[in-house]
């Protein structure tokens, strides 16, 4: 079984089906690997928003 990324398999899902890979969507999935509990999209956001200045 190959190993692949957990970044890789996102910018496989962005690109078949015709999204952007953005800097802020591999952000968050760094935020969200590194995590080890469950997790609020509010907690994400507020891990984010201290890194990402233009961040919505």
């Amino acid at each position: 079984m190959a190993n692949i990324s957990a970044s890789e398999i996102l910018k496989k899902h962005l690109k078949e089906n015709h999204l952007r890979a953005t800097n802020e969507r591999e952000c968050i999935l760094n935020v969200v690997m590194k995590i080890n509990k469950h997790f609020s999209a509010e907690e994400i956001y507020q891990t984010l928003k201290k890194n990402i200045r233009k961040l919505s």
